[in-house]
């Protein structure tokens, strides 16, 4: 991993812990936010993000996955691939939702479907995409 990947995974968890995203509290529930604006603009970036972010929610004992899935992208017609990261929150809830740089969006799904939770994840932000493969990265 290059210096730069380690400096973004760095700025990453920075920026989460210190816009104060309360995962712990149930009471107050906040779902995680965007990015920073620069950060969207890094090409194929899915990947770091989603692994920065699962670290930090790791932190709060939330339990989360990365989901790297393989899709056709009907707009193009071109195999892409992209990655998720798949949480519950709160804790102790069913309540299943995905992030990745768009934000955080709930998907009704069963955590143990990965093809459903991408197919829910890319139709709930309005992409049309057709999933060949979802899996969780271990």
């Amino acid at each position: 991993m290059t210096g730069k990947r380690y400096i973004l995974l760095f700025l990453l968890c920075f920026c989460f812990l210190s816009y104060g995203t309360r995962i712990a509290n149930s009471e107050n529930l906040t779902t995680p936010l965007n990015p920073e604006s620069w950060m969207i603009k890094e090409s194929n970036a899915c990947l770091p993000i989603a692994i920065a972010f699962r670290e930090c929610l790791r932190k709060y004992n939330v339990w989360c996955q990365i989901l790297a899935v393989t899709y056709f992208d009907v707009k193009d017609g071109k195999m892409r691939g992209h990655s998720f990261v798949i949480f519950v929150y709160p804790i102790g809830k069913d309540t299943l939702w995905t992030y990745d740089s768009y934000g955080s969006y709930r998907v009704i799904a069963d955590k143990n479907d990965p093809k459903s939770i991408a197919k829910q994840a890319f139709s709930i932000r309005n992409q049309n995409r057709v999933v060949i493969n979802a899996e969780y990265l271990k």
